[in-house]
């Protein structure tokens, strides 16, 4: 799955991604030359939640 980021140019020095666990609500943090962003999308599958969290 590729997930495209609005002025994508300025976001690519560092990125993350994780998706909140038992929820398809996804999360990319990006650094780069136009400051930092949080930006949110939906992941094609739930997120299993770890054991310690259970």
């Amino acid at each position: 799955m590729n997930v495209l980021i609005e002025g994508r140019a300025e976001y690519m020095k560092s990125s993350n991604v994780c998706i909140k666990p038992g929820t398809d609500e996804a999360y990319i943090t990006c650094a780069g030359t136009g400051g930092s962003g949080i930006f949110t999308f939906k992941a094609p599958a739930e997120a299993i939640t770890m054991f310690s969290h259970q």
